[in-house]
């Protein structure tokens, strides 16, 4: 077994468990409100966890029952003190999985219908028209009150 002096596992063994949970506490980071879901070349994401070791937000594809996408984003070059994404780009994402087929024809089919001309029809609104109708269902609701 291979462990090194400054890795967390020998660093739990030989701090008491209060010191543990208060250092784990000040490394635990989390991405700002607005980053926890963040949107990668058309695919989502959601924040999965914090690797204090490479200073990296882990990510995982939100359409996690049948893809196993992960990314790496680092905190350095793309974060705010905040943690909120500075800009649009991020630099250095380093994919761990690659996306499944199902997940990548689901993303294809849903840009293709968003993208889909729609066929929308426009009535006008004419006063006259319904006037003519109302007097016609009231013509015809009387003439049935009259006959029975």
């Amino acid at each position: 077994m291979n462990i090194e002096p400054g890795s967390e596992r020998l660093y739990r063994r030989l701090v008491p468990p209060s010191q543990a949970s208060q250092s784990r506490n000040n490394s635990n980071k989390l991405p700002g409100p607005n980053s926890k879901n963040i949107l990668v070349n058309g695919y989502n994401f959601g924040f999965k966890a914090y690797l204090a070791g490479k200073k990296v937000f882990f990510y995982r594809c939100s359409q996690r029952r049948i893809c196993s996408c992960l990314i790496h984003i680092p905190l350095d070059e793309n974060y705010d003190e905040n943690y909120e994404l500075k800009n649009s780009r991020a630099l250095g994402v380093n994919y761990r999985n690659s996306h499944s087929e199902e997940c990548i024809s689901k993303i294809n089919s849903e840009k293709l219908t968003r993208n889909a001309a729609t066929e929308v029809q426009s009535h006008s609104s004419n006063v006259q028209i319904l006037e003519d109708y109302i007097r016609k269902i009231f013509f015809f609701f009387s003439q049935c009150t009259l006959s029975n």
